[in-house]
Order: structure tokens, then C-alpha cells, then sequence
């Protein structure tokens, strides 16, 4: 096989991408993979920015990439070339913005398949225990049996949620009363998004006059400043915007202030588009960040709301991006990598 050269980008302070040998086994990997590389006495998690590339340096002095971590690519074209103009445009290190893109257990090195979460549930045993006659001796054991009689699988967080100590669970799994189990969460398509109006807040002349206008403009990339009050109804446009977009099997990014980002508007935007909504923001696990992240690259999130950062979210079919109160200072990120969300979300969606 021949060997080419790779260019990788490393999260280190430093301009440009860093150049590889590829010699195998398999096919070169493609731009926007993760690879583990050797980097001074260590070792980095970095992405390909581009194969078969030409090198400064002589291929005898390059080293080799240790290890392929994906088989696709896991930052698209599109969000690769962003990524690349903030790089240029805000003359910062690639291999730092790149970083950005991806959660944090994946900038680690973990998988992009989801993991199977842990549950539990009554054994054949357990369903014929009572509850009331160990509460006297047991009484977390038996509040545990309560929490499961129902037969159901209740995964790990719930049984975190609800109180129930590690050591409570180990013990009923002792006695044959609870098995542990492991299942994938599926997609939940549950709520579909519905073109009827029937049951929407009633538009006023401004909102209607706000969708006429859009709804009549060509197709392609077109840029509005929607201006109006606290009050005003802006929220009630995006909405319908967004339902559009659903209606369309595309996805829309809404990005909010970081003080924007309410359980109202939250709880709003779930009970308009149940669960085709991910949230994006700075309060989430690790765990939760990636989930997220898993479920608007796959597509299975068809709306993506969040917070500054949330601008680098792996939209596999992009339609439509909002920038709530755009001029808020928090769209600004003012250390390290210094950006404008706003800016970044206006070249993307051109």
C-alpha cells in the first residue's frame, strides 16, 4: 500500500495541523476522523483535516498515526470547512477549535456508539414478594421493591433519582428478588410534530406579516433581523418556523443567551416538538453532552437549542438557524478561543 501523508489536528497551541505517515493497514482515514497520535513523550486524540497531503517535512522523519478511532467521519464537510475559516479568520489554532466540536468524551477518545444502560427489574421471585412484611427489618429494601413493582425495566438514573442506594440494590440482586439487565435507548418517535395550526396561540398582524414575508422568498440562504419587544410574540414566529422545518425533515439550530436558556422556554419548545429536542448548554454531564450530541448528528433531534457553544452542533440536515437576541454579549466568548457565536451561525447557514 502506499504511504501518504496526513494532516491532524491536535489540541495544542499551535497554528497549523500536524503531518503524519499513513502506511495502514486499511484506507487512508478520512477528513474529520479522530486518530490517536504520537505528539512529543505522549500521546493525543486529534482529528484529519486532510489526506494525501503535501509535507514540508521528509515522510522518513514522520511518525505514524497509533491508532484509527473511526471508521466514518465523525465532523462533516461543512462543519470541517467552519471550522477551518474560524481558524483563519480569527487566527487561532486549529487544532484548539477543532476541539470545540466535540464532547468531551469524545475529545477523549471514547466511542460515538451509545453505550447500553444498566436497569433492573422484579425477578419471578421478586413479584411475589411483599413488600409490607420486610419493611419492619428491611425498609429501603422494601421501598426499592415498590419503586420496581410495576415489572418495568427502571434504568440506573432513575433508581439514583429515586434514592435507592447501590448497596439496597446489590442485596435484593442477592436474594434473587432484582436482575440487572442492559438495553440500548431507542429512538422515541412518540409526539409528532403536526402541520394543523388547531390549539396554537392565534397570531397577531405582526407575526403573520413576519411568515408571509419569509414564506415568500426564494429558496436558498437568506438572512432576517426579526425585531420586536420583550412580549412581542418572537418565540410564537421561531416556533412555526421550526415546525416547518420538521414538516421538511430538516433540522433548526436556536441559540439563546445564557441567561435566555429558561425552564419556560424549555418546557415550551418540549411540549411543541416532544422528543425531537436536544438541548445544548454548559449545566449537562459529560454524558448528557454527548447523547445530545449523538442525537442531532444522527438526525433523531430535530431541533437543537442551546447556548453559545451550541453553534458547533453536528447538523446532519441543516434548515434553519436562529439566533435569539442577537446582540447579547454572551454570544461573545471572551477567553481562549475568542469568537461571535452570532457570526459563526450566519456562516454556517450561508
Amino acid at each position: 500500500m502506499k504511504a501518504s501523508v496526513i494532516r491532524v489536528a491536535v489540541p495544542v497551541p499551535i497554528a497549523t495541523g500536524f503531518d503524519y505517515l499513513w502506511q495502514g493497514p486499511g484506507s487512508c482515514p478520512k477528513p474529520g476522523c479522530r486518530v490517536v497520535v504520537p505528539l512529543g513523550k505522549g500521546t493525543r486524540v486529534g482529528v484529519v483535516l486532510e489526506c494525501d497531503a503535501s509535507s514540508q517535512i521528509d515522510a522518513a522523519k514522520l511518525k505514524a498515526p497509533l491508532q484509527v478511532l473511526d471508521a466514518e467521519a465523525i465532523i462533516d464537510p461543512e462543519l470541517l470547512a467552519a471550522l477551518a475559516w474560524c481558524a483563519a479568520y480569527y487566527h487561532h489554532p486549529i487544532g484548539e477549535i477543532v476541539r470545540q466540536a466535540l464532547p468531551t468524551l469524545l475529545r477523549q477518545g471514547g466511542s460515538t456508539e451509545p453505550e447500553p444502560i444498566k436497569a433492573w427489574q422484579l425477578t419471578t421471585t421478586g413479584r411475589t414478594e411483599d413488600p409490607e412484611l420486610i419493611a419492619r427489618r428491611a425498609p429501603r429494601q422494601a421501598d426499592a421493591l415498590r419503586a420496581l413493582a410495576d415489572g418495568r425495566l427502571v434504568p440506573e438514573d432513575e433508581i439514583r433519582e429515586l434514592g435507592i442506594q447501590r448497596d439496597v440494590i446489590s442485596r435484593l440482586s442477592a436474594k434473587g428478588l432484582i436482575t440487572e439487565t442492559e438495553y440500548l435507548d431507542l429512538p422515541d418517535d412518540s409526539g409528532p410534530v403536526s402541520s394543523t395550526t388547531a390549539g396554537l396561540p392565534e397570531l397577531t398582524a405582526d407575526q403573520k406579516t413576519v411568515l408571509g414575508s419569509i414564506a415568500t422568498r426564494a429558496k436558498g440562504f437568506r438572512s432576517y433581523l426579526l425585531q420586536g419587544v420583550t412580549g412581542s410574540g418572537k418565540t410564537e414566529v421561531y416556533m412555526r418556523l421550526i415546525a416547518e422545518q420538521i414538516e421538511s425533515n430538516r433540522q433548526s439550530l436556536l441559540l439563546v443567551p445564557e441567561i435566555g436558556l429558561t425552564p419556560q422556554l424549555v418546557g415550551r419548545l418540549k411540549q411543541r416538538f416532544h422528543n425531537h429536542l436536544a438541548l445544548m448548554h454548559s449545566g449537562l454531564t459529560d454524558r448528557e453532552r454527548l447523547d445530545a450530541w449523538r442525537d442531532t448528528r444522527s438526525g433523531r433531534a430535530m431541533v437543537i437549542v442551546g447556548t453559545r457553544s451550541a453553534v458547533f452542533a453536528p447538523l446532519c440536515r441543516p434548515g434553519l438557524f436562529i439566533v435569539d437576541e442577537e446582540h447579547d454579549a454572551s454570544y461573545k466568548q471572551q477567553d481562549g478561543f475568542r469568537y461571535s457565536a452570532r457570526d459563526l451561525a450566519v456562516f454556517r447557514a450561508r
